[in-house]
């Protein structure tokens, strides 16, 4: 999409908010790519050292600034999409960094509260296609009303209980038209990605069974996340923030998914079918600013290395700190070289994290 689509769809975007006259805020998408981080409540500290992340804001004039780009930025996310080979991993990845970029916004204004228009019918879709995707640990906070693995900014979804066809009709019956953006699935066929197909397969049923929608949301809704109660503060996906799915212990579907990976490929890090919930990384740990700060005010040598540790990590090493699902959007890349610096940030401080413990663990005391 060039500039001059990007400013239609925003005025068009912006047209509809000044019938609300509630202020807004808008940002371009690769602006996630600048964002200090989308932390959760372990990280809420920290958030004074975080680059803030620019967008923009609407306050009901006519006159409406313009959509905030950077060039190396927008060459970054273009890159990190084309990296992606499969359809299924790249919407998997625009949703991630769509919600990051959100969350970020809504914890550097302060809100507390982020609600979204899921309906029930994508909650549905939603259902089905993180099951196939080995999403299921995440259907608990995917699709129930309230999500709060962000921690301070928690997400709400009030319009779970109404269908698409009843926002259509709501819309049509009060002269409101929503801005359509294409998507990646846009024209193309049902077997495009895995979204894709189940959402053929739910409007097929829907069409014949109307009460499938409902059934199959009232079905997930009975499904709860499962936590470890010896554990205060379990470790989070570094992507998508839900806890971590692969401490597992043998035998396990898991198990047999990195044994067959590591038969398959031969790679030296997968070739015990034994399972590590954290192995280490090879991303050098944090430590203070040095003097040797340039001239100019720049970041100083520490930051530059923090920078550069992403050069130095690979696929493997970057899967160890994610969930089941998000693993596989790593496998579908041919280069995780433009990853947003506040996931590689997040990595770097889990294995640091995950390292100390191990060091300090025989002289913890046990809670018997």
């Amino acid at each position: 999409m060039c500039l001059q689509e990007r400013s239609n769809v925003q005025e068009k975007v912006l047209s509809s908010a000044r019938k609300t006259g509630f202020p807004c805020f808008y940002s371009s998408l690769e602006m996630v790519m600048a964002c200090g981080g989308c932390a959760g409540a372990e990280d809420a500290d920290s958030h004074g050292d975080e680059q803030p992340c620019h967008y923009s804001t609407y306050h009901g004039v006519d006159d409406c600034e313009g959509l905030h780009t950077n060039v190396d930025m927008q060459r970054r996310l273009t890159s990190l999409f084309e990296a992606t080979r499969t359809i299924t991993a790249k919407e998997d990845l625009l949703n991630v960094l769509r919600m990051r970029l959100m969350v970020h916004i809504a914890i550097q204004e302060g809100f507390t509260k982020l609600m979204v228009g899921d309906t029930g019918t994508r909650l549905a879709v939603r259902v089905m296609s993180n099951v196939a995707q080995g999403r299921g640990s995440a259907l608990a906070l995917d699709t129930g009303f309230s999500d709060d693995r962000h921690g301070i900014a928690v997400l709400l979804r009030p319009m779970m209980d109404f269908t698409g066809k009843e926002i259509v009709m709501y819309n049509r019956f009060h002269d409101i038209r929503p801005v359509t953006i294409a998507a990646f699935t846009t024209k193309s066929s049902c077997a495009a990605s895995i979204t894709k197909l189940s959402q053929t397969f739910v409007l097929q049923l829907q069409e014949h069974f109307p009460s499938t929608i409902n059934t199959i949301c009232r079905t997930a809704g009975k499904i709860c996340e499962a936590t470890d109660l010896g554990s205060k503060r379990p470790a989070q996906c570094c992507m998508c923030k839900i806890s971590l799915d692969t401490s597992v212990v043998v035998p396990s579907a898991l198990q047999s998914v990195l044994y067959s990976q590591s038969l398959a490929t031969k790679a030296e890090e997968l070739s015990s079918p034994s399972c590590e919930s954290t192995p280490s990384l090879k991303v050098p740990a944090e430590t203070n600013c040095c003097e040797n700060t340039e001239p100019d005010g720049g970041t100083c040598c520490s930051q530059r290395r923090r920078d550069e540790s992403l050069c130095r990590m690979t696929s493997a090493d970057l899967c160890g700190m994610l969930c089941y699902g998000c693993r596989l959007i790593i496998h579908d890349m041919d280069s995780i070289e433009n990853l947003p610096h506040d996931m590689v940030k997040a990595v770097a401080t889990q294995s640091n994290r995950a390292k100390i413990k191990e060091e300090i663990l025989e002289f913890l005391l046990d809670d018997d």
